[in-house]
């Protein structure tokens, strides 16, 4: 990108050089002082965006965000995502009919959770709302909330109890329970951060 845009300022100051020296069609005799100045300025406007652009993403690429993780660490982030997961260490309850199931979770955002399980397709629908499904925070505190079901995967494991990954969405969450999550969220973060720096 940023190639292009300096071979593009070349060529354009280049041909302002030319035109101007040839046939003045920039800076006519009658005004050719102020119009080298206004052409200066523009040029000057023009170089500091390209800076702000090239510090933005500079600045962008430092970010935590930007951070490679070790194994067993995960976070992600894109258009479809308006909050960070993470891999995570707890159990999801969930009640399906009258019974209530204790599943291993995957990996937490604030907007959702994913466990795995071994019911499939057939008995965790898409769409379907799982009423009070809960979980205790590592360290925090206990969240009930109700959630609708976006995804279940089937994955290869050994252990038939982890034969799906069933993605869920919150719904409804109130602003605390959300903060809760997310502060678990970065503190994570925080922790492979500084176990990344150490490492290095």
């Amino acid at each position: 990108m940023f190639y292009s845009i300096d071979a593009f300022i070349s060529k354009l100051l280049y041909h302002f050089t030319i035109n101007s020296k040839r046939s003045k069609i920039f800076f006519p005799p009658e005004n050719e002082e102020s119009g080298a100045g206004l052409w200066i300025i523009g040029v000057a406007v023009f170089l500091s965006i390209i800076i702000i652009i090239f510090l933005i993403d500079y600045w962008r690429k430092r970010s935590p965000s930007s951070v490679s993780k070790k194994p067993g660490y995960m976070e992600e982030k894109d258009d479809k995502r308006k909050y960070y997961r993470i891999d995570t260490l707890m159990f999801v309850n969930v009640q399906l009919g009258h019974k209530e199931y204790r599943f291993e979770a995957r990996d937490i955002s604030g907007g959702g959770i994913s466990f795995y399980t071994r019911f499939g397709p057939d008995t965790l629908k898409r769409s379907m709302i799982l009423n009070n499904i809960s979980f205790n925070i590592p360290q925090g505190e206990r969240i009930v909330v109700n959630a609708v079901i976006k995804r279940v995967q089937p994955i290869r494991h050994k252990d038939p109890l982890y034969r799906y990954i069933c993605a869920v969405e919150f719904l409804h969450i109130s602003d605390y329970n959300r903060e809760v999550i997310i502060k678990y969220i970065h503190s994570r973060q925080r922790l492979s951060l500084r176990e990344t720096r150490s490492t290095n």
